[in-house]
Order: C-alpha cells, then structure tokens, then sequence
C-alpha cells in the first residue's frame, strides 16, 4: 500500500530550523578596532530592521535574530578582566573633514623648530652682541590624507564592489533567521576586515629600515631579513628585544601615551615566544584596572605594554623563512581623516517593490603621519 511520508512526497516537508546560529571563527581585527576605538564607536553595529531606498520603500525580515560579529571573533582576554581592557584611542589620531569630498586632499600641519647652538658661551648676551635682525620661524611640515568613498562588499568573480541582494518576498517567508540582520553581519564583517588589511598594510609598510629590531642584536647593525635570519626559529623575540625597540623610539623623542608606556602589538607566535624567553615573568606586570575596548592585552615589560594580534602580516627571508612582524610605536603614528561616515546604503531600484541591494560606504582617508614613530620587530 503507497503511504504519504517525506520520502514518496518530500514537497510538503520541511526541515526543523533552530534559532541558533553557529560560530563562524573570526580574528579580532585589531587595527580596525583602534580606529573605531578612535572614533569613539564602532560602525555597522547590530540593530537595523528595515532596509531601503527610501521611507517609502522599506524592507522587513522575520525569523530568528543574528548574532552579533563580537560573539564570533577571537577574543585574547582573561574573561574577568575583558570588562576593563581598552585598546587606546589615541593610537591612531582622527581628525574630521565634515565638508570635504571624496578625491579632495586635506593637510594637517607638523611644527618645524630651528635647532642652532646650545653652548654657554652663544647664551651669554649683552646688549652690543643681541642682533636686531629677526629670523623666521621655520614653518610647518604638511601631512596631506587624500579622502575617497570606501565600499564593499567586493566580489572577486565580478572584480569589483557588489552589493548583497536580498528579495522581499524571501524576507517575509525566511523560516530561519532574520536575513536583514543576517546581511548586516556580513557587511559589518566585511567593513571590519577591509579596514584592519588596510590600516595594517600601512603601518607595517611605512617603518623606515632603520627601526628594525631583531633579536640578538644588541648592536642594531641589522638593517634586512635575509642577512637576520639564516634558518627558522634562529631569532624568537625576548624582553631585551622589547627593550631596544623602546630604545629607539626613546632616542628619536617619540612621546609615549598618557600611562607613560609605548604600545607593542605582536604576532601570536612573538608573545609565544616572549613568555617563553628569559626575564619575562621577572618583569613582566599586569594593570587589569588600567588596561589600555577590548583586549589583547597580555602584560606591560619595561615602559611597554604588549598586545597580541592574530591578523598580524609576515615576511619571508631567503626564500623560504617566515618573519613575524611586530609593532612597537608612539601615538600619533597614523591618521584617519574622516569625511562621512560609514552606513548601510541600499540601492534606488527595487525591481518593483520586490528586491533591495545594499552596500557599506564611506568618505575616508589613512595615512602614516610619521615614520619616526614606529620601530618593526622582526623575529622568526
């Protein structure tokens, strides 16, 4: 006797869906978090409901909420302590150009001092020796950040920024999570992403060869990789590696940030290595209460404190060794100007009320404002 079951008509069955969503595993992004640390909130936050091109043509989802990109991301704290740990904002410095336009360049101004001589002897004035000529002020250096509209997400088979579409009437029928929300997610993991590849590309590219540290250098002769590094694992970071990349910075006059510390971003493997190496629980310290939003701390060595990054880039020595880089810098190392905004933009044709494409746009530009400011710690 034929029977009605889901295996003769697997048409009027469905799956059973439930409300929760499982963790995809995402880094941190870091360098995107001191910006948006910078801009006192981050961007593409959780919380839209609606899409559309206008208040007349507003698009709704039903079905479970989405969670949030955070829950998903690598967290590098001590639970107990997450609460009070702030990545400082003052490590990328942000300034604001409300009336500027993308391709447009804005300028920030550097002061230039005159330096002379500095003896008692060229001090030491009567009214006959004073000249009564003036000299100039040595003027400014200028800083130029030119502003471009940012977007995505990109398709790599389209080459090119294409937005997400998303149907109406599958946003009515959807029996599993809310897909606006879904949406979001991945345009906020994308915005995210963007801006920590693009921020940490800039600020590992912009360090002069002469901030490099190795370890096992105490000389600082070492200016490349190939001549560093000869097999894998020769030169793992330790304190006295910390210790001179602060040094550096010190000699040049590189103010630090308001605890009176530098601030060290390493490599996942470079803090391995670091807790590992002599000195390290001896001077290493803790300030939970101080912790310069989130995370990655791991301790202070010295006038430094250290942060661990799993998105940091590598290089590679003599063809076949792979470098861990490193960050150790001052604030007012990089700039943001900003000009609009990040948000949600969704495209004017709706294919008659029945679909929305949406993209993340914003008028931005980053630049490296000094060199000096950074030194590179490279280890293997």
């Amino acid at each position: 006797m034929a029977t009605v079951s889901r295996l003769t008509l697997p048409s009027e069955f469905t799956n059973p869906v439930n409300a929760a969503l499982l963790i995809q595993p995402q880094p941190q992004f870091m360098y995107a978090m001191l910006l948006f640390q910078a801009n006192a909130a981050a961007e593409l936050r959780q919380g839209i409901s609606s899409v559309g091109p206008n208040a007349s043509r507003m698009f709704e989802s039903s079905g479970f909420a989405v969670p949030d990109l955070g829950a998903m991301q690598l967290d590098l704290t001590d639970p107990e302590q997450r609460s009070s740990v702030m990545l400082r904002g003052a490590a990328i410095t942000s300034l604001q150009f409300p009336n500027a336009q993308p391709q447009e360049v804005v300028r920030i101004m550097r002061p230039n001092f005159v330096d002379s001589t500095y003896t008692e002897a060229s001090r030491r004035t009567t009214r006959a020796t004073i000249s009564t000529t003036a000299q100039n002020i040595l003027g400014n250096d200028t800083v130029s950040v030119q502003i471009d509209e940012f977007s995505g997400p990109y398709s790599n088979a389209a080459n090119a920024v294409q937005p997400l579409g998303l149907e109406g009437f599958d946003l009515n029928m959807s029996p599993s999570h809310n897909l606006i929300e879904r949406a979001m997610l991945d345009l906020r993991r994308d915005r995210m992403k963007t801006v920590d590849a693009i921020l940490s590309t800039k600020m590992f590219a912009a360090v002069q060869t002469s901030n490099y540290v190795y370890p096992g250098d105490s000389s600082q002769s070492l200016t490349t990789d190939n001549s560093a590094f000869t097999s894998q694992g020769d030169r793992t970071v330790d304190v006295e590696t910390l210790q001179r990349s602060a040094k550096v910075l010190k000699d040049l006059g590189i103010p630090t940030f308001a605890n009176g510390r530098y601030m060290a971003i390493l490599s996942t493997r470079q803090v391995l290595n670091l807790k590992s190496s002599n000195g390290y629980q001896r001077l290493a310290r803790y300030f939970p209460e101080k912790n310069p939003l989130f995370t990655n701390y791991v301790a202070s060595v010295d006038n430094i404190d250290i942060f661990e990054c799993a998105t940091n880039p590598t290089a590679t020595a003599n063809s076949t060794i792979t470098v861990q880089l490193g960050l150790v810098f001052g604030p007012g190392f990089v700039g943001y100007a900003g000009a609009k905004p990040c948000e949600v933009l969704a495209a004017d044709d709706t294919n008659f009320g029945r679909r929305v494409s949406v993209i993340w746009s914003a008028w931005e530009g980053s630049a490296v404002m000094d060199d000096r400011f950074a030194v590179t710690v490279r280890s293997d």
